[in-house]
């Protein structure tokens, strides 16, 4: 059987070098004496599944306990070891690698970080596209060139929203993403209209606008490889990832806090006293969770004044949406914030209430007063200090060909 271009950059290296990443502004100060007490090395073993969309909890437990090793002991190097990862998840990969650039700013004489590449193809090529230490243009990290044809990211774009009404940086980051989506199309022959870029650029603008409100510190990114079912005479279909979160106060913590809209916590609170009478709420149904969901809902916003603020708080769900509809199942997509995990797969669907407002609530009758299905919602032990949105999606030519047809949303390449 003829070996593919995975399997000869699997077999040509299976481990990358350890090398010393220096903070630049202060690299030159060669004289400054190391710690004496500073351990050797961290070993990181990464889990076989390392994804917060398919497994919130313990992935969550072990970003949390990773991020106390490494600031508590400040260790001379780190060395990740991801032989044994099958599935790679952008979310939980883009976190670590900010917590890696964090403690690189602390640290005046750098750090040293080496490990293991996984045994297994899609997740090396994936690793070397979008890992570590590829953000410090390690040589171990290049794809070979037949490989890289074949791939598209997008780099992380980060900002901190000193401006909340105005930011170069959110636009920074919404033209990048919106760049990278109509690469992955070009794969597939198609391209998005002008409308199409408008719409898809205004909602990423407003997600990273919710960021900033709620804590100001946020990045974004994004990767596709081709999927493993190939199509004769036709585009490969592409698996997507993109990744937007932020460090910070939670949904629900900017909900509940002092500035936000009194109208909004009237209406959420009273919605709280229905499932608490009820006795509805329970371990893993909390108040935290119906806050977070009720959140996500059309018109609702912590700046909402108003019956009349139809436009905002819902850019996460227009984003949510825009993917599916540009994208061929399987989609799995996901919201965490605090301690609270929502998924999206298609299963349950926006629809319209008597007010015409599009509301999801993960149940049969689509009603916020009644719990959601645990499946889609629930508590988290282990929580995030800030917002996840993390999106897998499949870009293939047949569906869209089919999506074009029924909505014009798309033009042929």
């Amino acid at each position: 059987m003829r070996r593919g271009p995975l399997q000869d950059l699997l077999r040509r290296t299976k481990r990358f070098k350890r090398g010393r990443i220096r903070n630049r502004r202060v690299s030159l100060q060669r004289r400054l004496r190391r710690r004496k007490n500073l351990v050797p090395q961290l070993r990181v073993v990464i889990p076989p599944s390392f994804s917060i969309l398919d497994d919130p909890e313990s992935n969550l437990a072990f970003i949390s306990r990773f991020r106390s090793q490494l600031s508590a002991k400040m260790y001379r190097s780190v060395h990740f070891d991801h032989s044994g990862c099958k599935n790679l998840g952008m979310d939980a990969q883009a976190i670590v690698d900010v917590l890696v650039a964090e403690e690189l700013a602390r640290r005046p004489n750098g750090i040293g970080i080496g490990g293991d590449f996984p045994r297994d193809a899609r997740t090396n090529v994936m690793l070397r596209a979008i890992g570590t230490l590829r953000q410090f243009g390690h040589p171990e990290m290049k794809l070979a060139p037949e490989v890289e044809s074949r791939i598209e990211r997008c780099d992380r774009v980060n900002g901190n929203g000193h401006n909340l009404k105005y930011s170069s940086e959110r636009d920074r980051a919404a033209l990048a993403l919106v760049t990278y989506v109509e690469r992955v199309l070009q794969h597939q022959s198609f391209m998005l209209t002008f409308e199409g870029r408008s719409d898809l650029s205004s909602i990423i603008t407003e997600v990273i606008g919710n960021a900033e409100e709620h804590s100001g510190r946020w990045y974004a990114v994004a990767f596709s490889q081709p999927g493993i079912v190939e199509q004769q005479g036709m585009p490969e279909p592409e698996e997507c990832q993109m990744v937007l979160f932020n460090f910070g106060r939670s949904i629900y913590e900017s909900l509940v806090s002092r500035g936000a809209s009194t109208y909004v916590k009237e209406r959420i609170s009273a919605l709280a006293n229905e499932h608490r009478h009820s006795r509805q709420f329970s371990d893993s149904w909390t108040e935290e969770d119906l806050w977070t969901l009720a959140a996500l809902q059309q018109g609702v916003s912590r700046y909402r004044t108003d019956e009349k603020g139809k436009t905002r708080g819902n850019g996460t769900i227009e984003l949510i949406r825009a993917f599916s509809e540009l994208s061929d199942v399987p989609k799995k997509m996901c919201v965490v914030s605090g301690h609270t995990y929502i998924l999206f797969d298609g299963s349950y669907k926006l629809r319209a209430d008597s007010n015409g407002l599009q509301m999801i609530a993960f149940n049969t009758s689509n009603d916020l007063e009644k719990p959601p299905d645990p499946r889609y919602v629930r508590h988290l032990k282990h929580g995030f200090p800030g917002t996840i949105i993390s999106m897998r999606f499949v870009m293939d030519s047949r569906y869209l060909e089919s999506r074009i047809q029924s909505n014009g949303s798309s033009e042929r390449n």
